[in-house]
């Protein structure tokens, strides 16, 4: 399957980033394309790991409770961006985030993806029940 991708070159890119979050490359956001989640700059140094790991990698390869652990450089390469040749995970939409929530039923944690304003009800991985 070959994927179309959307081409921008650093410059470009960086200019795109800024118009949408802002001047400080923490509050970026990018969505992980293999499980969905969103995550931002923050969330990576906050576990550790460098800022700049948001746009290639999901958060999940430096904590395990969020996420899955793909990255943009591995085997299967699944991203629909790429910057000067080199894939790298889409922009979020400004008013979405990925939060985590805890089942009631069986107490299972996982993350959704919300966007501000959207009331949405979300299946337990675990039991599957509705929340």
């Amino acid at each position: 399957m070959i994927v179309e991708r959307r081409k921008y070159t650093k410059t470009e890119w960086l200019a795109e980033g800024k118009r949408r979050f802002g001047t400080n490359f923490e509050d970026y956001k990018f969505v992980c394309p293999r499980c969905g989640r969103v995550n931002t700059g923050k969330e990576f140094r906050e576990a550790g790991a460098e800022p700049n790991a948001m746009y290639c990698e999901c958060i999940g390869r430096y904590d395990e409770s969020k996420g899955c652990d793909w990255a943009a450089y591995g085997l299967f390469d699944i991203c629909t961006v790429e910057v000067d040749g080199q894939p790298v995970f889409d922009f979020a939409d400004t008013e979405t985030q990925s939060v985590t929530i805890s089942c009631p039923h069986c107490k299972e944690s996982f993350d959704v993806v919300v966007t501000e304003g959207e009331k949405s009800t979300y299946c337990c991985p675990k039991c599957k029940a509705k929340i």
